[in-house]
């Protein structure tokens, strides 16, 4: 056994590792024949009948060769990793806790040339242990919480995971204490505090941050309702009365938006929820700015990264909501540092 770092060290590979590799080798060696047979049915029949100045010049012919030589190459690449963990025969275990997860989410757009379009969505995850990233599937990455003291088995080259063990935590003769003590926390009733001005303006901020989505994904169909009233043809809306019916419910939650903003403005307090921090994670994406989320208690809330960065597991919190409306207002920690959401 040889000792890589503080929480990682080399070890042989167990006959269940052996063969959970080698059932990954063989859809990668089928692989390569399903893409063969996709390439001969399209030269065959999709550039059957193409010019014959774009087949006599055997511009298809080389551009299909290029194509699954470059597919054959990442094919051959990913089998000779499976290949290489095998013969080495060596796996990283790497014990520590989880300090944080992430979900990687990556969407691109795809125009064929008869101008059809396609969107395609991947997600990747990813563990970290003592502030490494481990990229792993889903269905590791879903059994785990951050706080967590695990095991990870995960092959070199590979990079593919042969085991992920939840190693128990020690229960202490302090346990059922501080257990007891999270309970008195959560169930402590925290007095209403009195709205600030900054209160205040973030409730405004999120009253016009939904207003301005609402208007966003509404804009098609009031483009279309207003089209019809326009042209004289407000009678077409009978037929698409969906349309109205979506855009009226939708104009009725803004308005009761805009009226529970006046009743929290009136009210003038704020009311305090007590929760423990129980996960964290984090979601990035090609699309859309990263987003810190925390699990508190059954409240799952997307906070800013410098409060996301100071919460740990266990922690103890104060959720501020307004008294109208279930939109949290602000977070506030131990150390009396508010966070707004």
């Amino acid at each position: 056994m040889e000792k890589q770092a503080n929480h990682q060290v080399k070890l042989p590979l167990e006959p269940q590792d052996i063969k959970k590799l080698r059932k990954q080798v063989i859809p990668v060696l089928v692989f390569p024949f399903l893409v063969v047979g996709v390439f001969y049915l399209i030269f065959t029949f999709v550039f059957k009948n193409v010019g014959d100045g774009f087949m006599a010049d055997g511009i298809a012919f080389y551009v299909m060769i290029g194509f699954g030589i470059f597919f054959l190459g990442i094919i051959a690449y990913i089998a000779w990793a499976f290949f290489y963990d095998i013969r080495k025969g060596i796996k990283y275990r790497i014990t520590g806790s989880v300090t944080d997860r992430q979900v990687d989410i990556n969407t691109s757009h795809r125009t064929t040339s008869n101008s059809n379009s396609s969107t395609r969505t991947t997600r990747h995850y990813y563990i970290f242990i003592d502030g490494t990233k481990y990229k792993v599937n889903f269905d590791t990455y879903s059994n785990v919480k951050t706080g967590d003291r695990v095991q990870l088995d995960r092959a070199p080259k590979s990079a593919l995971t042969l085991r992920l063990e939840i190693l128990e935590p020690a229960i202490t003769e302090n346990y059922e204490e501080e257990v007891r003590q999270k309970q008195n926390f959560i169930e402590t009733k925290i007095d209403p505090v009195p709205l600030t001005n900054l209160d205040l303006k973030h409730l405004k901020n999120q009253l016009l941050k939904f207003m301005g989505k609402r208007l966003l994904w509404n804009s098609p169909l009031l483009f279309i309702i207003f089209s019809l009233i326009a042209t004289e043809m407000a009678a077409l809306l009978l037929f698409v009365f969906p349309v109205v019916i979506i855009v009226a419910y939708q104009f009725y939650r803004v308005v009761r938006a805009v009226v529970r903003y006046f009743k929290n403005k009136s009210e003038g307090y704020k009311q305090g929820i007590t929760a423990i921090v129980e996960d964290k994670l984090t979601v990035t994406s090609n699309r859309t700015a990263t987003k810190y989320k925390v699990e508190a208690s059954g409240y799952k809330l997307t906070v800013p990264k410098e409060a996301y960065q100071k919460l740990a597991k266990n922690d103890k919190i104060i959720i501020f909501k307004p008294f109208y409306g279930k939109e949290p207002l602000s977070l506030v920690t131990m150390d009396q540092d508010e966070y707004y959401l």
